[in-house]
Order: structure tokens, then sequence, then C-alpha cells
């Protein structure tokens, strides 16, 4: 059946036809009862159950009130789980959805069941009908699109309303309105006057999931290789992480899987760079998207996901970043109604980079601090461990709970080679040798220790790519270092060997002082991230020694920057790019090369180097 149904665009019209198609209809019923009239029916019977409860106060107060005595924060976090830092809070039913509702009810009833003042089985049994249908709904396509859950929520909510008239020994006359008001909601529910949040919420379930998967599965589904421009497939080789949870949570370890089992809503993982923080969060989208036809459990329970990197500069809004997700729905839909809708869904908010974030970023970071923390949404941030504190004092000052959890370094040679094998069958299939692992077993134990990132094994694996012989000869993190510069130098030569100069070699050794220098400046602020502006200033200098050159007309900076740095597209394709060292470890070990050629050129001192805020050229 065609539809022809149209809903409010950029002028604000609500719904003016709502024909809507058999299953839209469905899916869109079963959103208003669950989020509409099963909220309603509850908060009727919060209300009877705290008649006592002062318009000022807390729920935590009056739960504390009860009691006679504080909750200590165990207890609390203990007894309201995901619901505590809501309940702590509100003063009014009206803020509180189904889950709240039900955690609040079942705490309160708990107390009368524990003073055996009241029979609670029945009223509970009805109450958790209701909660069980508004989780099938939300998490579960097909019972989302079923039209018989809607009917089987308007039977289990009628049948509260009865329980309690029983429970409260409720005036006739009081059920009866509430029955009729029941009835008048369910008759009308498709009719146009304040319900584009469902209709919003009804598109979101039927086609707002393939839109995001679109989306991101051509821009995260393969990797260029550093080095080379070689493609993989990124859930081929990406290696399952391990986290270590913190903060009072006594250094449990747990998979990356297990991240949303803790009770806060928020979630802040750590990870030096390299670490694999970025590469988590694109692993975490594709398995949402199911990319590879399994089903992911612990991305189940969630309705939609959003991506956003800290290292965008055009994004300004995060209603701008949720047009971006859902183009099509928001050119029908005003996208401030689809941040409406998208908010009374359970979402996963990913924040890529804290430690990148800029002045226009933050609003949107923001943005989605203020506006998530109330509702059903988990939200992801990612950063390094530096920025971890800055984090958490923004949370807290928006009364905030957060999880903190490390990234592990991959210290057990165990791991170590489980990681290399990936790209050793990736690449070689059965016909493998086995080679790369076994180079790697054979270091010397402090030498492996240099190799516990995900980046620096990868590092490893050109490593031993281009340089086979002189693996078995490491015996200190200075001999690694020399072969690592000799592999960039190596790679340079490559794209410059036509060219008519003499001394290339001697030509990469002074772009890389250029190179080193610049690290060196970005090292003192401890900077790892660079902006466009930033690269031109680095390649502006560049360009400047290759002009002091003879006899040079064919090469341009570009050629050495674009070896030595790696570049940062935005995965929206929209913003600036950024640039970075392949790792943090690689930027020092050019900022030490230019160290050491100052002492030995110059006879410059340490401090005098460190504390220099220019460059000298003239080597």
């Amino acid at each position: 059946m065609a539809t022809t149904t149209q809903v409010a665009g950029t002028s604000g019209s609500l719904l003016s036809s709502v024909d809507l198609a058999d299953e839209m209809a469905g899916i869109y019923s079963n959103f208003f009862g669950n989020m509409y009239l099963s909220p309603k029916i509850m908060r009727f019977i919060v209300r009877k159950e705290c008649h006592g409860k002062a318009i000022d106060e807390t729920y935590r107060q009056y739960m504390e009130r009860l009691r006679g005595s504080p909750f200590s924060n165990k207890e609390w976090k203990d007894a309201f789980r995901i619901s505590r830092n809501v309940l702590q809070t509100d003063r009014n039913p009206d803020n509180l959805d189904v889950t709240d509702l039900f955690c609040l009810l079942e705490n309160l009833f708990a107390r009368a069941a524990d003073n055996g003042t009241r029979d609670i089985t029945g009223m509970m049994n009805k109450l958790r009908v209701v909660k069980d249908l508004r989780n099938e709904v939300m998490h579960n396509m097909a019972a989302t699109a079923d039209p018989q859950k809607f009917s089987d929520l308007t039977t289990a909510l009628l049948e509260l309303v009865r329980e309690t008239e029983l429970f409260y020994s409720l005036p006739q006359a009081e059920v009866e309105a509430l029955e009729k008001e029941l009835q008048d909601d369910i008759d009308r529910r498709l009719a146009p006057e304040k319900q584009v949040i469902y209709y919003t919420c009804s598109r979101l379930a039927t086609s707002g999931k393939n839109a995001v998967r679109i989306l991101w599965e051509t821009r995260l589904s393969s990797e260029v290789l550093m080095f080379s421009n070689e493609k993989v497939h990124r859930q081929a080789v990406f290696h399952p992480l391990e986290l270590m949870l913190k903060l009072g949570a006594s250094g449990n370890v747990i998979p990356y899987t297990e991240i949303f089992q803790v009770c806060e809503k928020f979630i802040v993982i750590s990870g030096v760079a390299g670490a694999g923080k970025t590469t988590l969060l694109k692993n975490i989208t594709l398995q949402f998207f199911e990319l590879q036809q399994v089903k992911v459990k612990y991305l189940q329970p969630f309705n939609q996901l959003i991506l956003f990197e800290c290292r965008d500069r055009s994004t300004k809004t995060l209603s701008e970043v949720i047009e971006h997700h859902f183009e099509d729905l928001c050119s029908n839909i005003r996208k401030e109604n689809v941040l409406r809708a998208l908010l009374h869904l359970d979402v996963i908010f990913l924040i890529d980079g804290f430690d990148e974030i800029n002045k226009v970023s933050s609003n949107v970071v923001m943005e989605i601090i203020k506006k998530t923390w109330r509702s059903n949404c988990r939200v992801v941030i990612t950063t390094r461990p530096h920025f971890v504190k800055q984090l958490a004092l923004i949370l807290s000052k928006n009364d905030i709970c957060h999880t903190e959890c490390e990234i592990l370094p991959l210290i057990k040679l165990e791991n170590q080679l489980k990681f290399l094998e990936r790209y050793e069958e990736y690449h070689g299939g059965s016909n493998r040798s086995g080679e790369l692992c076994r180079s790697f077993s054979l270091l010397d134990k402090n030498v492996r220790s240099l190799f516990t990132e995900p980046l620096n094994l990868l590092l490893f694996c050109h490593l031993c790519r281009h340089f086979p012989e002189k693996i078995p000869l490491w015996q200190t993190f200075a001999d690694v270092a020399s072969d690592i510069f000799l592999l960039y130098k190596t790679l340079v030569l490559t794209k410059i060997v036509d060219s008519n100069y003499i001394n290339l070699e001697g030509l990469v050794d002074d772009q890389f002082l250029c190179i080193g220098a610049a690290a060196l400046d970005f090292l003192k602020s401890n900077t790892l991230s660079f902006s466009e502006e930033e690269f031109r200033s680095i390649k502006k200098m560049c360009n400047f020694q290759l002009k002091s050159a003879e006899g040079i007309s064919d090469i341009d900076a570009e050629i050495f920057l674009s070896v030595v740095l790696k570049v940062h597209r935005p995965f929206s394709g929209k913003g600036g790019i950024t640039y970075t060292f392949h790792h943090k470890s690689v930027q020092e070990i050019f900022a030490g090369k230019y160290i050491v050629q100052r002492i030995l050129s110059c006879n410059d001192s340490i401090n005098s180097i460190l504390g220099l805020t220019s460059i000298k050229r003239n080597w």
C-alpha cells in the first residue's frame, strides 16, 4: 500500500495525513504505545505511590526519608543501576521513561514488601509485562513492526489500570476516567496533533539504520596500510582489545565487548597514541551494522549509532551531525525533530579523540553531554591518558558519572603473535610462511617490549618486509630506531630515484632534519596532530631547504612529508584534514635525530635546543 504521509518539514508543520503503510503504522503504533502510553500510566502510579513526596524533593531524597537514613553511593548504585543519576536529581515523574519508572517503583514496592504492609506480587507482575514489552519492541525489529505487540501492550496497560484500582482502592469514577483517557489515546494514536516525534521514531526504525550503514560502510570497511597502498578489510585484521576498568573497579580486565555492562551511561576509553582507540570505534561501528552478517550480542540493545570525531572543525552543532547521518530523513523532517526522536531511542554515541578537540567540535561534544545523559543513550569517548582529567572534570561539572577504561598494551608474546598472525594470514592466506611471527618471537625480550601497541606491531611488519636481515641484530631501542629511520629514508628514495640530483641521500637527510625540527617543536607543546595550516608551515620550511640546494627543480617537499606523515581524513568526508606521525615514537625519533645533529654540527647544548622557538636552517 502506498503512503501519502506528509511530515514536518522546514516550516515545522505537523503530519497533515496519516494514511500509513501497514508496516509503518504498526511500527508507529508500537513507538507511540511504549514511549507515550506506558510512561503515562506508570507516572500515574508513581504519583499515587509517592503521594507524600514534597515537590522540591528529588527521588533520592524521598527514598532516603522513607528509609530513615541516607544511601551510601554503593547502595544507591546497586539498587538503582542505570537510572541512579536521573533519580538522584529529578523531582517530577514527567521526566522519567519506562526504564526509570520501573526501577523507581520496583524499589518503592520492595521497601513496602520488606515492611510486610502490602502484597506487591500482582502489581509487580503487571508492571514487568509492560516493561518487557517496551524492551522487546525497542530492541527487536521484528517485534517493532508487529502490530500484535501494540494490541498486547494496550491489553497489558488496561490490566495494569485495574490492578492499580485494587492496589490503591481507587474510587470507581477515577478509574473509569483513567480507562477512558487511555482508550481515547489508543483510538487517536494516528491523529496528527503532537505525533511527529513518534512518526520520526518509526522512520528511524525502518530506514535510519540502513542509512547510517550506507554512510559508514564504504568509509570504514577497509584501511590502507602505512608505507604502502595496500588495502585490507578492517575486521579481518582487527585484534580484539582488552580493557582495564579503573576508578574503583579494582583494575578488572574485560574484553572490549563488555564495556556496556557497566552501569554508567558515559564510558571513557583512554590509551596512548597507537593503542587502537580509533580502530576500536571503527570496529564497533562495523559490527553494529552487521557487515559480517552475524548477530553481535553486546550491541543488540541499541537502536542506532552516531559517530563523531573531535578533530572535526566544520560541524558546528549536534543537529548537523544528525543531518549528516540521516540526510534523506532530514530533508523531509526538520533535523531538530529527528534529533528529538533519536534521543527517545537507545543510541550509542561514539566520540573519537577527545584529545584533538577544538573550539568547533567542543560545542558538539557539550551538546551530546547535555542532551544524552537523561536519555536511553550510551556515550563512548576515546582520549589519550593526559586528557582524562580534563574530560572527567567536564563530566563532573554536568553531574555525570562515568566509567573509565584503559586499553591494555599487548605485553604477552602470545597476544603479540596473534596480532601479527592476522596480518600475515591476510596477505599470505594458506601460503603464509610464518616468518613474520618467527622473527618476532626470536627477538630479545627487552626489544619485544617496544612493540606493545598495535601501531608499533604494524610498523614491525613493514620493517620485517624491508629489512629481514637486520631484525636478528636488534639489541636495543637505538637499533630499532635506527632501522625505522632507515625505512623512512628508503621509502623516500624510491620516490625520488628518477631525479637528476647527484646527492639524493644528503637531500633526504636535510629534509628529515627540517621535519625533525618541526617534530621537536610539536613535542614541546605535546602536539601529536597537526592542522592543514601547520602542515603548510612545515612544507614551506622544507621547500625553503630544497631551494638552498643547487640543481633541484623536479622535487617538492610534499614527497618527503607524504611518507613521514599520516593523513587523517574525516570519517564523514566533511571538514579539514589533519596530519600525524605514524606513532609518537616515530615523532620522537625524528626529533632526536635533529637534536643529535644540532649538537654535532653546531655544538649547541640540549637546553638551548629545547628552548628555541624558531628553527635554525643552516646546519
